[in-house]
C-alpha cells in the first residue's frame, strides 16, 4: 500500500495538510474481536484515538496492560474533576481570584466572559491532564453531539452545568443523556424551550431531538416529511414538551435548575405517525417527555445513528453498505442489548479487527484541540503547575483562543448540527485544513519550537535537549529520528523521509559527525555555544518532524 499516495490532496494547499484518502471498503475487518500481536503500534494507535497525545510511558502500559487492559483502564470511572475557579483581573462581583464561581450569582456588575473564559481554559486543561482515560473525548464528542451555542444558551453556570451532564453521562446510557440534556437549563435556553408553552408550542428543540439528538431524518419521503419522522411528528412532540422552565437566573446562588409548570403543558393526547406505528402519548406530566423519548428509542434507526456519529469520530468518516452491514449493524445490537450504554459497543468497536486494520491508522485529520494538546503532550512541553493557577488559566486559555482560530471553539460550534467536519458531506474532516488554518496550525508549532510564548511570564516552550533525553540512544542519529518519527506519526515513514530529516539534523554530513558533536554537549553542558549549536539542529529537526503530514493524521 502507498501511503504516500492517500497523503495527496488537490483542494489543500501543501502537501502537509493532505490526508490519507482511503474508502471503506479498503480498511478490512469487521467488528470481531482483535486477536492479533499487541505492540507499541496497536497501543498507540488506540490510545490515539481515545486520548490527547499518548506519552511513551503510557503507551508503554498499555502494552504491558494488553488489549482488554488497556480498554478497561480507558473506561475506568473517573470523580467529576474539580469546577474552575475564577483567575484573572476581570470583575467578578460574586467570586474571588482562585474561587469557583459556579454557585456564585451573577450580580449586575459581574462579567460573565471573564466565568466563560475559565469554564473554557478548565476544559483545555482537562484534556491537557486527562492521561490514559477516555471521558474526555467522549465529552467533546457529546459536545459536537448535543451542540449548544454558549451566547443563546444562557450564562456560564448553565455551561458549566451542560458539560457536567456531558461528563457525567459520556460512556454511560444515552437514554438517559438525552433526558438530561432535554432538561438542562442551556438546551432549554438554546433552543427555546423555556419558551415551548400550551397554545403557543416552540418546535425548535421538538425537532432537533428527531433529527439530529437520536434518530436522524433518513430520506426524504414527501414535502417536509422523512422517512423517520414527520412534520406531524415534530409538532406532536413540540407539544409533549411543553411545559418546562428555567428557575435559576443571574441574580440566584446555586446550580441552575429547570422545573416542570402544569399551567403551561398541552395536556391533550399526541398522536404520532405511522413510523412510529401511530403511537398515542397521553398526558403524564413532568414524565410525558420519558414517554416521548422511550417512544424515539423503540425505533432501531436511534441506535444506528448514534452508532455512525460514534465511528465517524473513532474510526473514519466513510460509512457504506459494507460498513452498515459489518460494523454498524452489530454496533447498534449490542447498544440496544446493553439498554443504550455506550461503553458496550464503543468497546467493540475499539477492540476489534476493523479498528485494528492497517488501513485505519492514520487515516484521520486531528481536529483543532487533538493538535494542539497532543503537541504540548507528546513534545512533553513544560505547563505552569496547579500551584500556579493563574499562569495555567492563562496558558490554557491561549490554547483555547489557538482552537477557536483553527475554527473549532469549545462550547461554540457554529450551529446546533456542530462541526461540519462531522456532518457536511463530502469533506467530512477534511475540512479542518484550509487556506486559513493550515497556516496557522504550522505556525503554532514552528513558535512552540523555536522562540515559544509567555503567559504571566512563564515560557512555553518545547525543550528539546530534555526531549532527546527519551530517545534510547541518543548519539545515533538514525535511531533519534526513527523514535521520534515514531513517536509523533501514526505509522512509519519511508526510507526517503527518513534520509531527508537525517540531512535537517546533519546536513551532507556523516552520521559519527552528530555523534561527535553530541558526546561534546555531554561533555560541557554549561557551554553555551555548544549547548546553542546543539539546540538549534534539534529544534530544526523537531520542527520538520512536526510539520510533515504525518503529524496532522491520527
Amino acid at each position: 500500500m502507498d501511503r504516500r499516495a492517500f497523503l495527496r490532496g488537490p483542494r489543500l494547499v501543501s502537501e502537509a495538510a493532505a490526508v490519507q484518502e482511503v474508502t471503506s471498503n479498503m480498511i478490512e475487518g469487521d467488528l470481531t474481536p482483535y486477536t492479533g500481536t499487541w505492540d507499541v503500534s496497536c497501543a498507540s494507535h488506540l490510545l490515539r484515538r481515545t486520548t490527547f497525545g499518548p506519552l511513551p510511558s503510557e503507551i508503554q502500559q498499555s502494552v504491558n496492560f494488553g488489549l482488554q487492559g488497556t480498554l478497561n483502564r480507558l473506561f475506568q470511572n473517573q470523580a467529576l474533576p474539580s469546577p474552575p475557579v475564577h483567575y484573572d483581573y476581570d470583575k467578578d462581583g460574586k467570586a474571588g481570584e482562585g474561587q469557583t464561581w459556579i454557585e456564585a450569582p451573577l450580580d449586575n456588575g459581574g462579567d460573565d466572559n471573564a466565568r466563560m473564559r475559565s469554564l473554557r481554559a478548565w476544559t483545555v486543561g482537562l484534556m491537557l491532564k486527562g492521561g490514559m482515560n477516555i471521558r474526555e473525548k467522549l465529552t467533546l464528542f457529546w459536545n459536537n453531539h448535543f451542540a449548544i451555542q454558549e451566547g443563546d444558551a444562557g450564562e456560564s453556570r448553565f455551561a458549566y452545568h451542560y458539560m457536567n451532564i456531558l461528563r457525567s453521562n459520556a460512556k454511560g446510557s444515552f437514554k438517559e443523556l438525552v433526558a438530561d440534556i432535554t432538561r438542562s437549563p442551556a438546551m432549554l435556553k438554546y433552543l427555546n424551550g423555556e419558551q415551548n408553552v400550551k397554545g403557543r408550542p416552540n418546535e425548535n428543540y421538538a425537532r432537533e431531538l428527531f433529527e439530529l439528538f437520536t434518530i436522524g431524518k433518513g430520506p426524504l419521503i414527501a414535502e417536509g416529511n422523512y422517512t423517520h419522522f414527520t412534520e406531524e411528528d415534530v409538532r406532536e412532540a413540540a407539544e409533549v414538551l411543553t411545559g418546562w422552565d428555567i428557575t435559576t437566573d443571574r441574580r440566584d446562588a446555586g446550580v441552575p435548575q429547570s422545573e416542570f409548570r402544569p399551567d403551561k403543558h398541552e395536556t391533550r393526547d399526541k398522536k404520532f405517525s405511522s413510523a412510529y406505528g401511530e403511537q398515542v402519548i397521553s398526558n403524564a406530566g413532568e414524565n410525558e417527555y420519558q414517554n416521548l423519548i422511550d417512544m424515539i428509542f423503540q425505533q432501531r434507526e436511534t441506535a444506528r445513528h448514534i452508532c455512525r456519529k460514534l465511528y465517524r469520530w473513532f474510526v473514519y468518516y466513510v460509512i457504506d453498505a459494507r460498513i452498515d452491514q459489518d460494523i454498524i449493524e452489530p454496533m447498534a445490537d449490542i447498544l440496544i442489548n446493553n439498554n443504550f450504554v455506550v461503553e458496550a459497543p464503543l468497546k467493540a468497536l475499539l477492540g476489534s479487527t476493523h479498528f485494528f486494520a492497517e488501513q485505519s491508522r492514520g487515516c484521520l485529520i486531528k481536529h483543532p484541540l487533538d493538535m494542539l494538546v497532543s503537541t504540548l503532550r507528546q513534545t512533553e512541553t513544560p505547563l505552569p503547575t496547579n500551584n500556579d493557577y493563574e499562569t495555567q488559566y492563562k496558558v490554557w486559555d491561549r490554547i483555547f483562543d489557538e482552537a477557536k482560530d483553527l475554527q473549532m471553539e469549545i462550547l461554540n460550534p457554529p450551529d446546533v448540527a456542530g462541526w461540519p467536519a462531522y456532518y457536511q458531506k463530502p469533506q467530512y474532516h477534511q475540512l479542518w485544513v484550509n487556506s486559513v488554518t493550515l497556516p496557522l496550525r504550522m505556525g503554532f508549532i514552528s513558535n512552540l519550537v523555536n522562540r515559544g510564548f509567555d503567559e504571566n511570564d512563564f515560557e512555553v516552550k518545547v525543550d528539546t535537549l530534555a526531549l532527546v533525553e527519551t530517545v534510547s540512544d541518543p548519539l545515533d542519529a538514525p535511531t533519534l529520528i526513527a523514535e521520534w518519527t515514531d513517536r509523533f506519526f501514526p505509522y512509519p515513514i519511508t526510507q526517503p523521509q527518513q534520509d531527508s530529516l537525517r540531512e535537517v539534523l546533519i546536513p551532507g554530513l556523516p552520521n559519527f559527525e552528530w555523534t561527535v558533536e553530541y558526546m561534546e554537549y555531554l561533555a560541557e553542558p554549561n557551554d553555551e555555544m555548544i549547548r546553542k549549536s546543539v539546540q538549534a539542529k534539534l529544534d530544526a529537526l523537531l520542527e520538520s518532524i512536526l510539520t510533515m503530514a504525518e503529524f496532522q493524521l491520527s
